[in-house]
């Protein structure tokens, strides 16, 4: 009867390294199918499409209003002792560049950490509808966020933003003004469930103008006097300049 117990453990083996390879060497397309259900709302906007790899090492494209943006990720499945998967993010694209790390816990939530940097021309269509032209990129450092399973929105984010400076053209009244704008720096937090952009010049302390985005992708703008008195454009000697001095709401995306 010892050949059966052999039999038996033998059969036993082969199940299980034929289970473990299939597992490793499952398509990424299963990751991505699973990604597309889990994800918030505020992703799904997101097209994907040409998915290759495993579910360990694999790339697909993300298209988003007119964008095409290639992800890389590279699961390590051994980190999961700590209690979450840790994987290692890229996204490349003609107007952006973020890398970084990620974390899949057990209760399905998702934290991110990233840095890189975003082309300003990615905003053109939001832009020129204000008659607004921005040139360069704005360097992101320290960005995190935490995704909930099923939530439709950001849990939790902040990070830091900076940008160079730049000649930047808008609209006053019927002519187009011209201004050398200095080097910018802004603070990204999410409060009450929206996420804020408070900007201010690089090194001082006051603030130039903030944005607000709620969870229906709708931006809110407000710019204090402080940034023309920065760009040394003439205003109203009544007002103050922490005073809002130009409004506007936009929506981003679509829903």
């Amino acid at each position: 009867m010892k050949w059966i117990g052999r039999l038996v453990l033998i059969t036993l083996l082969v199940s299980v390294v034929f289970v473990a390879g299939a597992i490793w060497h499952m398509p990424a397309a299963f990751l991505v199918d699973q990604a597309r259900v889990q994800a918030p709302q505020v992703f799904r906007q997101f097209q994907l499409s040409g998915t290759r790899g495993t579910v360990w090492n694999g790339r697909t494209l993300l298209s988003v209003q007119g964008q095409v943006l290639g992800l890389d990720w590279h699961i390590r499945p051994l980190g999961a002792i700590s209690g979450a998967v840790p994987v290692s993010l890229r996204v490349e694209g003609d107007a952006l560049n973020l890398s970084g790390d990620a974390a899949f816990r057990f209760d399905q939530s998702v934290e991110a950490e990233l840095s890189g940097a975003i082309a300003l021309s990615v905003l053109d269509d939001v832009l020129k509808r204000q008659g607004i032209e921005v040139p360069g990129a704005v360097r992101l450092s320290d960005l995190s966020t935490r995704v909930l399973p099923q939530q439709q929105w950001l849990a939790e984010t902040r990070g830091k933003l900076a940008w160079p400076g730049g000649t930047v053209s808008f609209p006053v009244g019927q002519t187009l003004e011209t201004r050398d704008v200095p080097a910018l720096e802004g603070d990204l937090t999410q409060e009450d469930n929206e996420l804020w952009l408070r900007i201010r010049q690089k090194g001082l302390p006051d603030l130039l103008m903030d944005i607000r985005v709620t969870p229906d992708q709708r931006a809110f703008v407000q710019v204090r006097r402080r940034l023309l008195d920065v760009v040394d454009m003439p205003w109203s000697e009544r007002s103050a300049p922490d005073d809002v001095i130009f409004k506007v709401q936009q929506r981003l995306g679509r829903r």
